[in-house]
């Protein structure tokens, strides 16, 4: 099988099969009450819809904008493009357009965020070296996708802009009502909680920035703080207090967190609400929308329910059922260099390819960003590890080239589970999967192993 890409590939728009009122409802309420200039496109980049924001921030009433075609797109593999406005004053104002290809929403196809950036470049003076590198973190943050790219980035900035103090980045999802911890900088010296709840941090309780040191009497020491902790710490909210998405945290032994500071992590945290808000409208789309987006494939959310379905039926009707969980091996090189356009159309292809693999009764998944499963009802350990070894063989057979750049051949990692042999619940049978995933990538890559026996390597 061959797979050329094309010029539009990157702006490709895949049509679903399935009622989408619920994920449409779902977006435009989103979008309805985002604190952020939104404006919804559709395929032809005519303008949908634009809030409130938009309107204030275009100075345009929403009228003047729907039925217009926006003008200013992105040059692929880019997501993100900069837009000059000149007033009838004379005056220029710079806007920074940042695009979401989003799913089972037509005619919605496009969502994109709004942010002014007048003056910030002009704002560089010579030698301000602290200035330059918040720059360069601010743009590497923009064309971030994913919680884990944002999580080097800001671990970047503490330590690169602030190694004095201790950083830390919690983040929270759609699917979630605690804050997990993302990164902190290489020179963090006191333990951070592995995740806080909103009563545990005054910030996040007021939905403001909340600053303590033990030198004013009137501060308010937050929860999460170590009793052993002396010194002063900053907690600044990611988002408005309606819908908050993470907090940044900053701790100075010292006791002292100055203004510049403070006023340089509040401007981090109005770049992270734009990048999170975009990452959590992808979540809530793909927990009411059961495709995922760029495969075509079933998502997450649904490939752990219909597993629960699937191992309920097997252990009624006392009949095997295995998964395979893998990675494709080239795939994980370009999640970690960001090549986001080859990345994007390998998935693609490589859904493509699935969806016309599989027999009706097994269920194809995207899992994660590099993770697939294969729920295979009726189908034995044996038949899973033979099934295994051949679509490993088939994947090296593909033939997929991205504007002349040849992407093959592909090699997979597969680690198999069966039940009842290694689990008898959803939870037991993908823990045993993702050990086994583990072991063969711990062991090279390109091989097949199975559950709890990771002394059978098959490359």
């Amino acid at each position: 099988m061959s797979m050329m890409a094309d010029d539009s590939s990157v702006f490709s728009v895949r049509k679903t099969p399935f009622d989408t009122s619920y994920a449409q409802q779902v977006l435009y309420s989103h979008v309805l009450n985002a604190e952020h200039a939104l404006l919804l496109l559709d395929e032809l980049f005519i303008i949908r819809y634009a809030n409130h924001s938009a309107e204030q921030l275009l100075k345009t009433p929403q009228p003047n904008l729907t039925g217009k075609k926006f003008e200013y797109l992105p040059q692929p593999p880019q997501d993100i493009v900069n837009i000059e406005l000149s007033d009838t004053a004379g005056t220029t104002r710079i806007l920074l357009a940042k695009f979401l290809k989003i799913d089972a929403c037509e005619p919605i196809v496009y969502l994109v965020t709004l942010h002014e950036i007048t003056g910030q470049s002009d704002s560089l003076q010579v030698g301000d070296v602290f200035e330059e590198l918040m720059q360069r973190v601010c743009d590497q943050l923009y064309q971030c996708h994913t919680t884990e790219e944002i999580a080097r980035q800001v671990s970047g900035f503490f330590d690169q802009l602030l190694p004095q103090y201790t950083g830390a980045l919690f983040i929270t999802s759609a699917m979630s009502n605690t804050y997990q911890l993302a990164t902190t900088g290489d020179n963090a010296v006191s333990a951070m909680p592995k995740e806080l709840r909103q009563t545990d941090c005054r910030a996040l309780q007021s939905g403001k920035l909340h600053f303590y040191s033990p030198d004013s009497p009137s501060a308010t020491r937050c929860n999460h703080l170590p009793q052993e902790f002396c010194g002063a710490a900053l907690c600044v909210p990611i988002g408005k207090h309606e819908e908050l998405l993470g907090l940044l945290h900053l701790q100075s032994s010292t006791g002292i967190i100055e203004q510049h500071i403070h006023n340089t992590i509040s401007r981090l945290s109005k770049i992270l609400s734009i990048i999170l808000m975009n990452i959590r409208l992808r979540e809530l789309m793909i927990i009411n929308s059961p495709l995922d987006a760029t495969t075509g494939l079933f998502n997450r959310y649904l490939s752990e329910e219909l597993l629960k379905r699937e191992l309920h039926r097997t252990q009624r009707h006392h009949r095997p059922l295995s998964i395979m969980l893998f990675e494709i091996d080239q795939l994980v090189d370009l999640t970690l260099s960001s090549n986001n356009a080859i990345r994007e159309f390998l998935l693609s292809s490589w859904g493509n390819y699935l969806n016309n693999q599989f027999r009706d009764d097994d269920i194809v998944c995207r899992y994660s960003d590099t993770e697939f499963i294969i729920i295979l009802p009726e189908t034995s350990l044996k038949d899973a590890l033979s099934r295994a070894v051949t679509l490993q063989e088939d994947a090296k057979s593909l033939e997929i080239v991205y504007h002349g750049h040849d992407l093959t051949p592909l090699t997979l990692s597969i680690g198999i589970a069966c039940f009842p042999k290694h689990g008898n619940s959803t939870e037991k049978l993908l823990a045993a999967a993702k050990a086994a995933l583990q072991e063969a990538v711990n062991r090279g890559r390109n091989l097949v192993f199975l559950a709890h026996e990771t002394g059978k390597g098959l490359p």
